[in-house]
């Protein structure tokens, strides 16, 4: 898989609507439904099936740990994210 670099503010825009708390196929489905990027929807497929995020920050905290297991990615925005 190609080396996806991981945009806070791109995903952050593109998870508006989403009614938390909500799972992976809602994320999904909304950020879809937002016209996400092929990368973000990448990006978010790897969040865990089952687990319930009751914030975008819980997604960005889930997305950074991937990234922190084997890609590499920018999480210098991290802070910035807001509901």
């Amino acid at each position: 898989m190609a080396d996806v670099k991981f945009n806070v503010a791109e995903v952050t825009k593109n998870l508006k609507g989403v009614e938390f708390p909500a799972d992976k196929n809602q994320i999904l489905e909304t950020a879809q439904e937002n016209g996400a990027s092929e990368e973000v929807i990448q990006m978010l497929q790897k969040l865990p099936e089952g687990e319930q995020f009751n914030s975008p920050t819980e997604v960005m905290e889930s997305l950074s740990d991937e990234q922190d297991s084997g890609e590499t990615g920018e999480m210098s925005e991290m802070d910035e994210v807001e509901e």
